[in-house]
């Protein structure tokens, strides 16, 4: 994560990134797995461009490796003892020898890697490795330098090696080699082009697993029968040998065979009719990484399984928001919750499914409501995400992008415009923006005012709560989200650059010019917050005029989501997890810990608190409850004290935000009744 200011339309802003001092949070551990590999007592999983993992055979949890600041999409992995070979799916390949603590970039070559093996001739080592549209490539110097041996130019879908015996499959042809890939004959033709191909060799009988299903040979090749007897879903996408057992993962489950292929018995007590992507035994546990974010372990042979995520983060956390005591994340495999500031996770799952992948999941809450929607599907909640019931899809409206509950119906946004429910959404009316019928992005209410972002139509305004609708500004820009700080209206505009508007929408003026890299902006109190997937999170406390990295220690990997719950400050990436940092502690190493506060007393206080200042300032006081809601505003003129009515506020934990003409700082109140 680059950690630099931002040039902006208005002022520049030169200033250090500051150690805001961010904590990784319990979660979340799910992840998409594309290549597995294990030696005596290490498991290694890839999660493609999230990262790479490893875990003893012994212990409970993932450790993430720190391989891919440089390497993004690891699809082949191969271990000789403590030795760990990563190629990447692009430029690069990596080796560790020190089981995966430390890892060298050893070549920068175009590799475009399927699959990795090692094979061994006397006492050299040969690493061969398949690849897309260059062939069959072989080093004989640990990777560093790299020959193409054969079917150059050509996508090798998978490989088997047993000594000098050596099978590639192109999709629709199986070649062989005996004299480890100097010349080639055809063994097989005239086959289904699978997007799923797997080799595996066991003893004398060789299998070719495609999403045709499983075909097999006695005779290196020659001959090839199909060994589908007990096969329920024959669409096969790994293959896996331990001792004389053989375990086909399909996209419906696992399968073991102990006759060679003859029979195939089901393996799935806990793997929920799950897409297997890899497979690899250790220490006498099997592991299965699936397509949509869970790897599973058995100690029994594959008779039962569970998951085995812990310290898997290999997620991307697209949507953070708070909701009464609870925190709702959003990721591309479902609605998780914790009520514990993030210490522990459970999933929420909106529409029953427990590993389903969701290209636009978003959620919105009206607390104890909770509206989910993902293309043409809906759920509502009632109970704050305890439990889900399916709202109807509008027939006529497609691709559900945002919601919104309003004093008596919900708003939804699609791709087909504006729609309106007022029975928990079971039936939907049209509501009529202009003749464009713009997709909806997302909605904003502030008092009486509604705001609709669209997609390249600009913003769109209501006096009415969302019945009638006027053109508001922006016209030909893509509007992703909306925030506000007192009367000051803020919207990002993707590929553009964040606007403001102090006319309730009537006018906008650009902010920042470089908004092509920021993902969603967050008002908290007087402060506005901007996350970039390049820059990490940005905060301004004059209106976005100038800003401040406050990024600190927050892992080298995009910044997708950001929210204030329960006093801290949530921050969601794309393959690294989530963390929090005290919300004080940001805004105050904003100003270099300085501070005019002498004193606040009493606090905790029941009835009235006073906050005296070291000397005479005009600032402006903000009080924020513990979700970010500011509950109250007020300027002050050469003021040294500032008395507080807490008699008015429930019993809990407030800021204080004190805005002064040159810096601004946070300060924690209790109150008690």
């Amino acid at each position: 994560m680059k950690k630099y200011i931002l040039p902006l339309s208005i002022f520049m802003c030169f200033a250090l990134s500051l150690s805001a001092q961010w904590q990784e949070t319990n979660g979340i551990y799910e992840g998409a797995t594309v290549a597995s590999i294990s030696n005596s007592t290490t498991v290694f999983f890839s999660a493609g461009t999230m990262g790479l993992y490893s875990c003893n055979i012994n212990d409970t949890i993932w450790n993430r490796l720190e391989t891919t600041q440089l390497a993004k999409n690891f699809r082949s992995l191969a271990v000789q003892g403590d030795t760990v070979y990563a190629a990447n799916s692009g430029y690069g390949f990596y080796v560790s020898y020190d089981n995966g603590v430390t890892f060298n970039n050893i070549s920068t070559a175009s590799l475009n890697s399927r699959q990795l093996l090692i094979n061994y001739i006397g006492t050299d080592t040969l690493l061969f490795l398949a690849t897309n549209l260059t062939g069959l490539k072989s080093s004989s110097d640990g990777g560093i330098t790299w020959n193409t041996i054969a079917f150059s130019g050509i996508s090798v879908k998978s490989l088997a090696i047993e000594d000098t015996l050596i099978f590639v499959s192109l999709g629709t042809q199986i070649h062989r080699s005996f004299d480890d890939g100097i010349t080639w004959q055809i063994v097989r033709n005239g086959i289904n082009n699978s997007l799923s191909d797997n080799l595996l060799i066991l003893g004398t009988n060789i299998f070719h697993g495609t999403s045709s299903g499983i075909s097999c040979s006695t005779d290196t090749g020659s001959t090839w029968t199909q060994r589908n007897n007990g096969l329920s879903d024959i669409r096969v996408t790994a293959l896996q040998k331990d001792g004389t057992k053989i375990f086909a993962g399909t996209k419906s489950g696992l399968f073991m065979s102990q006759d060679t292929g003859q029979t195939w018995i089901s393996m799935n007590n806990g793997l929920n009719n799950l897409e297997i992507t890899t497979i690899t035994i250790a220490g006498g546990k099997i592991y299965c990484g699936t397509l949509y974010g869970s790897i599973y372990i058995s100690s029994n042979n594959g008779n039962s399984w569970t998951k085995f995520n812990d310290g898997f983060t290999a997620n991307t956390c697209t949507q953070l928001i708070s909701s009464n005591n609870r925190l709702f994340s959003v990721s591309r495999f479902g609605v998780y919750a914790s009520d514990d500031e993030g210490d522990n996770w459970y999933r929420s799952d909106a529409f029953g499914s427990t590993d389903t992948f969701y290209n636009s999941l978003k959620i919105s809450t009206k607390y104890p409501n909770v509206y989910a929607c993902n293309e043409n599907k809906i759920a509502v909640s009632n109970d704050n995400g305890v439990s889900w019931t399916n709202g109807q899809t509008p027939t006529i409206f497609t691709n559900m992008l945002c919601t919104f509950e309003n004093d008596t119906n919900v708003l939804a946004g699609s791709s087909d415009g504006l729609i309106s429910s007022v029975d928990t959404c079971q039936t939907w009316t049209a509501i009529y923006i202009d003749s464009s019928n713009p997709l909806i992005t997302t909605l904003l209410r502030k008092d009486s005012m509604m705001l609709a972002g669209t997609r390249y139509y600009g913003i769109y305004i209501s006096h009415d709560i969302g019945q009638t609708w006027s053109f508001s500004g922006l016209n030909g820009l893509e509007i992703e989200n909306f925030d506000t700080i007192g009367s000051t209206i803020f919207v990002y505009a993707e590929n553009s650059g964040i606007y403001r508007s102090i006319d309730n929408g009537l006018s906008w003026q650009m902010i920042t010019t470089v908004g092509q890299r920021t993902i969603c902006l967050k008002a908290v109190g007087q402060a506005l917050f901007m996350v970039s997937p390049d820059n990490g999170i940005l905060l301004s406390y004059d209106l976005g005029n100038t800003w401040t990295n406050v990024s600190g220690n927050l892992p080298e990997a995009s910044v997708h989501a950001i929210e204030f719950h329960l006093g801290y400050l949530y921050a969601g990436t794309y393959s690294s997890g989530i963390w929090k940092s005290n919300y004080s502690l940001i805004t105050n190493l904003t100003n270099g810990i300085k501070t005019c506060v002498s004193s606040i007393f009493p606090n905790p206080s029941s009835e009235n608190t006073t906050i005296t200042l070291n000397k005479n300032k005009d600032l402006l006081v903000s009080v924020i409850d513990i979700r970010g809601k500011t509950l109250l505003s007020e300027k002050y003129y050469e003021a040294n004290k500032i008395d507080i009515n807490t008699a008015q506020f429930a019993s809990g934990i407030y800021f204080v935000n004190l805005k002064y003409t040159d810096f601004s700082e946070t300060k924690k109140i209790i109150v008690t009744h």
